[in-house]
């Protein structure tokens, strides 16, 4: 049962309208016990009298409309049927109930720690850490699931943790799955952002009173590491020092030998050079000599795979860790009125990164001076979904991904504040004055080289090795054609069975009939993934059986406000229309969709996407109002609008028609 509902507006047709500004979702597994479910308390009694109504229509494919009173409670307004062939969705509730029981059995299990793991239990997020619900979706097909896993996941996110002075967790994968839905294990991310140097006890005694704070505040599981757990030292520490104290129980030493062990590694990551960013180098170099290469196609696959792991995913990673802890410091020093909003943007449009590339170049070739095979060449590799084989790449459609960029270039490059970097250059001295006093690395050139290189590394690293990635992509759906298995077949199958079969570990004569074998069960169980639906956090049994979506706060980018029609692209159809001035709404925030800075967008919501994201640093960029990581319920109504009102500094998004 999927529940909408606004118990804030009193109005009589804020959902059916579309245009609540608070919808709430319940879902409700079909055969849990209504007698144990916490509901809501205006729900109560809805269930019983659906059921009723079921078995008086014996008919349980229903649209009900209902209302409540104070007075009265449940009134059923209207039931509809919802015309439904089971033959062509091919699910059947014991398909669903015997995944959601193993997926209860599973997370049973995973209770048990680890030997490298502190904390007496787990839960489990789609955006908390490495937030695959904002990379992959919260239902990849396997092939890309487990891309994800081999390149970062499995091991890649611990490696990097550990080199940069984080606990070794190593050999704890950071992603489960339950149902086929990626999610993180939270335990396992907690103890890889405690400083190494951190006695077992405080470790543990931090870890779970972290965990207690997410479960009681899910609000916030797209910002755990702004607001949920302390993994750097910044110039706010002290709203980590009073909730410590305050709400979980720290003495003074304790919190102390925390903050020491923080800054130290703040301090050294400041120091750590240009050591990634070279590794980087080395991956671009050694992609042209594997791209001319004479191996064979999945020989090559793999190459560019392994290389992408050891000198692309790895230092990315550390980037990335890096680029987060450079937007704390200056996020920090905002909230002690050290600088000021606009000086914080003033730097963050400063930077400049392949965004700015790309739209750069799309004036140059517009104007002649680049030639268009080479701006094709250049940005081709680019695809929507990353991980995703089905998601095809800008080369096997300029003309619809990099033609308009051409077309409809507002050269955003160009257009933008020509003054960017004034404000930052006339404040910056009071900030590093700020890092001085607080024990922080404060040279002038050390510091901003370091929030340059990282924020700017991080999205360059993310470009090089997701080349390797999709022309990887290209040569296994290559590989897999000659085979006679297609795309559609191929991204059913994992990518460690294709390396076994590659290693020689596979003994088969027909390698069509192996891949259409490996592809069948994962095959047959999609639509029962596709079905299912499972909470963005899991902390306890019960969430299998029902759940309601959490309040997600956005994450809101940018000073100015817009007025905008909005256009969906969750819809396919709609990637080739007019997007100028709309505000536009794309599901995660993947850097496959870099494409949509050159089309002249007033402003851009997604429904997944943290406040360190790649669209929250592309917004901040290009100086693009946008709000990140909405959430499912809100991005589904927003959906249903035709105009829309962002408002990031007042942190409001308003459905005006």
């Amino acid at each position: 049962f999927v529940i909408n509902y606004d118990d804030t507006s009193n109005s009589t047709d804020s959902i059916t309208s579309g245009l609540s500004q608070d919808e709430k979702t319940f879902v409700v597994r079909r055969d849990a016990d209504i007698n144990k479910l916490s509901v809501p308390k205006c729900l109560e009694g809805l269930l019983p009298a659906v059921r009723e109504i079921e078995g008086i229509l014996n008919y349980n494919s229903l649209d009900i409309e209902f209302c409540v009173t104070a007075e009265h409670g449940i009134h059923i307004l209207q039931v509809r049927p919802l015309v439904i062939d089971s033959a062509k969705v091919g699910v059947t509730d014991k398909d669903l109930f015997g995944l959601l029981h193993q997926a209860e059995l599973q997370f049973e299990t995973l209770q048990s720690p680890s030997p490298t793991i502190q904390g007496k239990r787990s839960i489990f997020g789609v955006m908390p850490d490495w937030n695959p619900a904002e990379i992959i979706g919260t239902k990849p097909r396997l092939l890309a699931n487990s891309l994800y896993g081999e390149l970062i996941l499995d091991e890649i996110w611990a490696t990097q943790r550990a080199e940069y002075g984080y606990r070794d967790v190593r050999p704890h994968s950071l992603l489960t799955n339950f149902a086929g839905h990626p999610y993180i294990d939270v335990r396992a991310s907690f103890n890889s952002f405690i400083p190494k140097d951190l006695n077992n006890q405080l470790a543990k005694k931090l870890v779970e009173f972290c965990i207690t704070w997410l479960e009681d505040h899910p609000e916030e599981h797209d910002k755990v590491e702004f607001n949920v757990i302390p993994s750097c030292y910044d110039l706010d520490f002290n709203r980590w020092t009073s909730r410590l104290e305050s709400a979980g129980g720290f003495n003074v030493e304790e919190i102390q030998e925390i903050k020491d062990c923080l800054r130290s590694l703040t301090s050294n990551a400041m120091q750590r050079g240009d050591s990634d960013l070279q590794k980087v180098a080395i991956l671009d170099n050694r992609f042209y000599e594997l791209k001319e290469s004479n191996i064979s196609k999945l020989d090559k696959a793999f190459a560019l795979l392994d290389d992408a792991k050891v000198f692309g995913t790895l230092p990315f990673a550390h980037l990335a860790r890096s680029a987060f802890i450079a937007v704390s410091l200056l996020n920090s020093a905002v909230a002690n009125s050290i600088l000021s909003i606009k000086e914080r943007e003033d730097f963050l449009n400063s930077i400049r990164t392949v965004s700015h590339d790309l739209t750069t170049d799309a004036v140059n070739c517009k104007k002649g001076k680049l030639d268009w095979k080479e701006f094709v060449e250049r940005y081709g590799h680019l695809r929507p979904g990353t991980y995703d084989i089905l998601s095809y790449s800008y080369k096997n459609d300029p003309e619809r991904y990099l033609r308009p960029l051409l077309n409809q270039s507002s050269n955003y490059s160009q257009s933008s504040n020509s003054n960017a970097g004034k404000l930052w250059k006339s404040s910056k001295k009071g900030f590093f004055k700020a890092l001085e006093k607080a024990s922080l690395p404060s040279d002038a050139e050390l510091v901003e080289n370091f929030l340059r290189s990282s924020i700017e590394g991080r999205e360059y690293a993310k470009f090089i090795f997701s080349r390797n990635l999709s022309f990887a992509l290209d040569l296994l759906g290559e590989w897999a054609e000659e085979q006679g298995a297609n795309h559609e077949l191929l991204s059913h199958i994992s990518i460690a069975d294709i390396r076994d079969f590659k290693s020689g570990s596979v003994i088969t004569s027909d390698v069509g009939k192996w891949l259409r074998e490996k592809a069948s069960l994962a095959s047959s169980q999609r639509p029962s993934v596709e079905a299912i639906e499972l909470p963005p956090l899991i902390c306890n049994r019960d969430a299998f059986s029902f759940f309601e979506y959490p309040s997600t706060q956005p994450n809101f980018v940018g000073s100015s406000r817009v007025t905008a029609r909005v256009i969906n692209l969750d819809q396919e159809e709609s990637i080739d229309c007019d997007l100028e001035n709309a505000i536009v709404m794309i599901p995660q925030a993947d850097p496959g969709y870099d494409w949509l800075f050159g089309r002249r967008i007033a402003g851009l919501i997604t429904k997944f996407g943290g406040a360190n994201s790649h669209m929250a640093i592309r917004a901040a960029e290009f100086e693009l109002p946008a709000a990140l990581g909405i959430g499912e319920t809100r991005y589904r109504a927003l959906a249903k609008s035709f105009e829309l009102e962002l408002d990031p500094a007042n942190k409001i998004i308003r459905t005006l028609s």
